[in-house]
């Protein structure tokens, strides 16, 4: 991986889907590498399943990092996580790389940083209710 040196006094890091460049992306495991490093934040993006529950993923459809091609808003909660993703490699085989549920992003990592939450309607703001949900 490159350094990328920054000329702003104090440039503050966001980790992109976690530190995906690490780890799988939108994964508890990138999650986790974010919050061992010194960024400011992660951020990451949030779909709504067939059931209304939150889930974490990026795109629409499970195939980019599942191999299994779902579509996220006609899938159930429990289908999604259920499903194993692939590594960094493209191959399965880890059996922690799963779909991550809100509750599981909100759960600071090791340290507390700031976090995000992209819908397909933008960011869901920090006091929105979506954020103390229990279940999601």
């Amino acid at each position: 991986m490159d350094t990328l040196r920054l000329q702003a006094p104090k440039p503050r890091m966001i980790a992109h889907r976690g530190l995906s460049g690490i780890e799988m992306e939108n994964t508890c495991s990138a999650f986790v590498a974010a919050g061992n490093r010194s960024h400011f934040g992660i951020e990451t993006d949030v779909h709504v399943t067939a059931d209304g529950q939150f889930i974490i993923i990026h795109d629409d459809s499970t195939k980019r990092v599942a191999l299994d091609d779902l579509t996220v808003e006609n899938s159930t909660y429990e289908t999604l996580r259920s499903l194993r993703l692939c590594d960094k490699d493209g191959k399965r085989g880890r059996k922690d790389l799963a779909l991550p549920s809100l509750s599981e992003y909100r759960e600071p990592p090791k340290t507390k940083k700031e976090q995000q939450i992209k819908s397909r309607n933008g960011i869901i703001p920090k006091g929105d209710e979506r954020w103390s949900k229990r279940g999601y």
